[in-house]
């Protein structure tokens, strides 16, 4: 600045001498040359040099502008350098993310019309290792002329897209694609390669761009549970694991993708009887044809097949449950499987399916009524007589009604007891469901006391009901009327025939073949003159003989026989007595005899004939 002070006295100076007038310049008074500008002005000026002046002036005033404007511009680019730089290192950040990922990360910034021209060329972001496993199902990876992305997408693509939706909804992975990229439609599912291995695959819109996720299961495994180093560290695991399936009693192989048997075990071996894995793996000797059909459905499903064959095993018929499984291993593995010898649980099925079905023949034939009740208080078996018994339709019954409302169904008929309080009725049939067991050394554990139903129709059913071991309640239904019509007859008879005794004038005893006393009339009790109450008691022979002998004065030998011919089971010990003479100590002379009955009792009779 000095320099240009310096300068511009010279050229006032040669203005002044010029008689020139100028204005001063305003950073000339910024610039502490106010005097010199103001003798300036005062001084005329010739017009030529005046213009030079002004020409000089306005230039040196621009190059002040020119220099100003400079800076600024350099202090912006600075500014605008930094921003750039911190932007790259953000986006640096985010692709250095993205590469973490356990997976490939594609990404589609296309229009409407890239659409159409199919995969196109979408940027790729993933780690190493997850493009490395993808691309190895890529059909056409190896290939000059395809793209590696778009082998990749295609080959993937094709497959349908398992989103736990629907089965009529499941459509391919391209479709997916385009519904994303034209609709912005989200999905998230996976896909099952033709090796069994099961791709993720997420689509989401992000922005003006959509994105494609691709994770492949195991990689993420292996990058999260450091895999490569634990398969070395437990190697001596993964060994003794090979050998213990190798020596286990179950038949167990693996396929290739083929289905061609590739890897079988010692029980394997043995099975088929062949001489040792070389010729099973050569001759490709399967356990039945039926085992690789099982395979082959396993393969096209894409997931677990299990099946049952029947074989022969060195001369035994065995049953083997087969498991074919997909399964995505080194090498050409492609499918797992086991067999299980089941044959006895089938035998042991069997007979318990006969055992049941014999007991259901032998309690059809029963004439009571049974009728077992379930936890959940449903019918689950009748049989004949039950549905005989009360004349309900058989579709009612195998639609395995609840206990509560079959009693509806009967009162509704007009088939039950009337009762005055039917709520309280059905609410006491149905506590064995829910009261409490009852305790140890009761009369009735955990079972109803027998009831009898008379019913409208003039029958008469006992009902006895009975927690089920197996849970539930156990039902019986007895028709007794006909039993009660003969006892009610018998109990006449009885009572018949113990008035025609009473008004004998013989004295009538019976003794069963246990040797107690079963009848007696009123005759015998006052002809030996013995007490009521011990009668009514059923003495055994030998303690009435006792008493009687004790009164006899002459034929007590006779008498004594008695007691042998009514305990006796001899032909000829049971031989009647007729017409034989006591003597009694009273002066009394009976007569007696004995008869031996049809039902194995004795029948002994005593006749006073003192007076005749």
């Amino acid at each position: 600045m000095t320099k240009l002070g310096g300068t511009f006295k010279k050229i006032s100076a040669g203005l002044s001498a010029a008689g020139g007038l100028i204005a001063v310049p305003a950073w000339a008074q910024s610039s502490g040359l106010e005097s010199e500008a103001s003798r300036f002005a005062l001084t005329a000026l010739d017009p030529a040099t005046a213009g030079v002046i002004g020409a000089c002036a306005l230039a040196i005033a621009s190059a002040a502008w020119a220099i100003r404007t400079n800076n600024s511009a350099r202090s912006l680019y600075s500014d605008w350098s930094k921003r750039l730089a911190e932007m790259e290192a953000r986006l640096e950040k985010s692709d250095g993310i993205l590469s973490a990922h356990p997976g490939l990360v594609i990404v589609w910034e296309d229009d409407y019309e890239a659409i159409d021209q199919g995969w196109g060329t979408p940027r790729i972001l993933g780690g190493p290792a997850a493009l490395a496993s993808l691309m190895s199902f890529a059909k056409d990876a190896g290939s000059e002329s395809a793209i590696p992305v778009a082998a990749l997408l295609e080959t993937l693509g094709a497959l349908p897209l398992d989103d736990s939706g629907p089965d009529e909804d499941i459509r391919a992975l391209k479709d997916k694609v385009r519904d994303l990229r034209s609709h912005g439609i989200a999905f998230s599912g996976s896909v099952i390669t033709t090796e069994g291995r099961q791709i993720e695959a997420d689509g989401r819109v992000a922005g003006s761009q959509v994105a494609l996720w691709l994770t492949d299961p195991a990689v993420r495994m292996a990058e999260e549970g450091s895999v490569v180093g634990k398969i070395r560290d437990n190697a001596a695991d993964l060994h003794g694991a090979l050998a213990q399936l190798e020596k286990s009693p179950i038949p167990a192989w693996r396929r290739s993708t083929d289905l061609k048997i590739n890897w079988v075990n010692a029980a394997y071996v043995d099975a088929v009887e062949a001489e040792n894995v070389s010729v099973v793996l050569k001759d490709q000797i399967e356990l039945d044809a039926a085992v690789r059909r099982i395979a082959e459905k396993a393969q096209s499903e894409k997931k677990p097949v299990q099946g049952r064959v029947t074989v022969n095993i060195k001369g035994e018929r065995r049953v083997l449950s087969i498991s074919e499984t997909p399964a995505h291993a080194a090498g050409a593995a492609a499918i797992a499987g086991f067999a299980i010898d089941i044959t006895d649980l089938e035998r042991t099925r069997a007979d318990l399916d006969q055992h049941i079905e014999a007991n259901r023949r032998t309690l059809d034939q029963l004439p009571v009524a049974i009728a077992l009740f379930g936890v959940n208080q449903d019918l689950q078996y009748y049989n004949e007589a039950f549905a005989d018994l009360w004349g309900m339709e058989e579709a009612i019954l195998n639609a395995k009604v609840p206990h509560g409302e079959f009693l509806d169904k009967l009162r509704h008929k007009g088939v039950l007891p009337e009762q005055a309080d039917y709520n309280g009725w059905k609410a006491r049939q149905l506590a064995l469901y829910t009261e409490e067991v009852a305790a140890p050394g009761q009369e009735r554990n955990g079972q109803a006391p027998d009831e009898i139903w008379n019913l409208p129709d003039s029958r008469a059913i006992r009902v006895a009901s009975s927690r089920h071991p197996l849970g539930g309640v156990l039902v019986l239904f007895e028709d007794i009327t006909e039993k009660m019509k003969l006892e009610a007859r018998f109990n006449t008879q009885i009572n018949v025939q113990r008035a025609t005794l009473n008004n004998l004038a013989e004295g009538v005893s019976v003794f069963g073949a246990d040797g107690l006393l079963h009848l007696h009339n009123t005759a015998f009790q006052k002809l030996w003159r013995l007490d009521d109450a011990a009668l009514s008691a059923r003495p055994h022979i030998e303690k009435i003989m006792a008493t009687m002998n004790g009164r006899v004065q002459n034929g007590g030998d006779v008498l004594e026989s008695v007691k042998r011919r009514a305990t006796s089971f001899s032909p000829e010990d049971r031989a009647p007595i007729r017409d034989a003479i006591l003597t009694l100590t009273d002066g009394r002379t009976f007569s007696f005899g004995t008869e031996p009955l049809p039902d194995g009792a004795t029948l002994v009779f005593f006749l006073d004939i003192t007076d005749s």
